[in-house]
């Protein structure tokens, strides 16, 4: 997938629980597509995926549709049916597995290292297993679901900052790796200003790697140090007093004025 430079659509930003539910709707969509493009590779598996629809339903109406050998139920063994999805990965098939949520998934952690990040190279390049969504582990590729509608809390920022004169420039990474580092350098020369965003916990995020790529190539066209904007080092909190550990709109606002001044 290609880095790709926009200014986002101007819409109400989603609450963060309201944009994970969004992000599961996305997945659930994107599941489908999958079963339509490459029909007979796919197939789904995980705790509840069956007739119940999976723990967050993304995968309803599929056990009906496609039938019980390719939406499989499986027991509450995380590291077991993770090595299954990996040996039909190894195959040629494409499945997507369910670990309902990272709580469980640490269980399966040998498996997701060792095997999943290494069997390419350890076989000599004869076996692909290519999604994941975990960083940090050699031999794993990055990616994220492609999507037109999905909402970014950098929009209010933008919004914010357009009422008051400035033209700032939302970059949408869809890749980390490979990063983009033409299409970020043209924008950083336009700019001479970078404020990274992300999600994830500041402590082992991918906000330093992509900086050290930022500094390393564009040095001399910065004006100001490169601003890192990342959520607190806890675990993402459930309760809804407690979402202020997650970037909100208001920390980007402030962020970019700092950077600005």
């Amino acid at each position: 997938m290609r880095l790709q430079r926009r200014l986002m659509r101007l819409r109400v930003p989603l609450s963060p629980n309201l944009a994970h539910y969004h992000c599961l709707r996305i997945y659930g969509r994107d599941l489908k597509k999958r079963w339509t493009e490459i029909l007979e590779f796919v197939c789904v598996m995980g705790e509840d995926e069956g007739h119940y629809g999976g723990s967050y339903k993304v995968s309803k109406g599929l056990s009906a549709k496609y039938g019980d050998l390719r939406v499989l139920d499986t027991p509450i063994a995380e590291n077991s049916f993770t090595g299954l999805d990996i040996g039909a990965a190894m195959t040629g098939l494409r499945p997507d597995v369910e670990g309902m949520n990272m709580g469980f998934l640490p269980l399966a952690y040998n498996q997701i290292s060792n095997d999943c990040g290494m069997l390419h190279y350890t076989s000599g390049g004869q076996f692909k297993i290519p999604m994941s969504y975990f960083q940090s582990i050699t031999g794993l590729q990055m990616e994220m679901i492609p999507d037109d509608e999905y909402v970014l809390c950098l929009e209010e920022a933008e919004i914010h900052w357009v009422n008051k004169g400035y033209d700032p420039e939302v970059i949408d990474i869809r890749s980390l790796k490979p990063f983009d580092v033409y299409n970020t350098g043209k924008s950083v020369k336009k700019t001479h200003r970078v404020l990274n965003v992300e999600e994830c916990m500041r402590t082992g995020g991918i906000g330093a790697s992509l900086r050290a790529a930022i500094i390393d190539n564009f040095w001399d066209y910065l004006d100001a140090p490169i601003m890192c904007l990342s959520s607190q080092d806890v675990l993402t909190p459930y309760a809804g007093t407690l979402e202020w550990t997650v970037v909100q709109p208001a920390q980007i606002v402030a962020a970019v004025e700092q950077l600005c001044q």
